[in-house]
């Protein structure tokens, strides 16, 4: 379905323009080795300046 696709790519573009928000995508090749992996804590993503280091 094209158009909802679209509609939710859309939707998660500004969900991850948001400072508050550190979107990660199962499968996305860029995450291993900037964010640290289970069983350490994402709760810190912003004082260890994940999001910038994704973009």
């Amino acid at each position: 379905d094209v158009p909802t696709t679209n509609e939710t790519l859309r939707m998660l573009t500004k969900l991850d323009a948001h400072p508050d928000v550190l979107l990660l995508i199962a499968h996305d090749s860029t995450v291993p080795g900037v964010v640290e992996e289970f069983p350490a804590s994402l709760n810190a993503w912003r004082e260890k300046g994940w999001k910038n280091k994704l973009i």
